[in-house]
């Protein structure tokens, strides 16, 4: 094992009779993730998996909330946003975190009649990413801000106000740049504006 690679050797037990090969019967590689995800057994092609996409319903009525999610971004994002987490709906009614192209800045975003982003902060590639985003005063003018270790940075300008989030849900890889390569190892929500080390403490409760 070296980086975010596995490797794993099975070996045939029995009478040897060729000592100068193998037969392997499956290997699959998979670039970006630190393990293989279920296994395609094929013979003599090369299949693809269409990009999964889940959501999970979201069950409180509209108020402050904090995310914190740990995830690993790939090097490569093809030169466009893409889209790492939504609350709400992933085009028009909602919240949201998403990296900058080329995955150089991570960003916590209201959607809304305008897109009202809050500053970007530098991420790092291939490394565990604790992001922490904070969404507030969505029935006045919802605003956000992100923290991704350093402390808090700067609340976005206000969004047009609105009393319901446009889906009751949470969504990875949500719309058609969504990046379906990333690692999500984590994820927590928690009503009101709670801080970073709130959240850690309630995971370990």
């Amino acid at each position: 094992q070296a980086g975010h690679s596995r490797l794993a050797l099975n070996y045939v037990c029995g009478v040897p009779s060729n000592t100068k090969s193998v037969i392997v019967h499956h290997f699959q590689f998979e670039p970006n993730r630190r393990f293989p995800s279920s296994p395609i057994v094929s013979v003599g092609s090369t299949v693809l998996r269409n990009d999964e996409a889940p959501t999970s319903p979201l069950n409180f009525p509209l108020q402050d909330f904090t995310v914190l999610l740990r995830v690993v971004v790939p090097t490569s994002t093809a030169g466009v946003y893409r889209n790492l987490l939504n609350i709400g709906n992933n085009s028009s009614n909602g919240a949201e975190i998403y990296i900058t192209p080329g995955a150089t800045q991570a960003v916590a975003e209201i959607r809304g009649s305008t897109n009202n982003p809050c500053p970007g902060q530098a991420i790092a590639y291939m490394t565990p990413l604790d992001l922490v985003a904070q969404f507030r005063d969505w029935g006045t003018g919802p605003t956000c801000r992100l923290d991704i270790g350093s402390g808090f940075g700067a609340w976005s300008t206000a969004s047009n106000a609105r009393s319901a989030l446009g889906n009751p849900q949470i969504g990875w890889n949500q719309g058609s740049n969504g990046l379906a390569n990333a690692l999500y190892q984590r994820l927590t929500v928690a009503t009101g504006l709670v801080t970073r080390q709130q959240l850690q403490e309630y995971d370990l409760n």
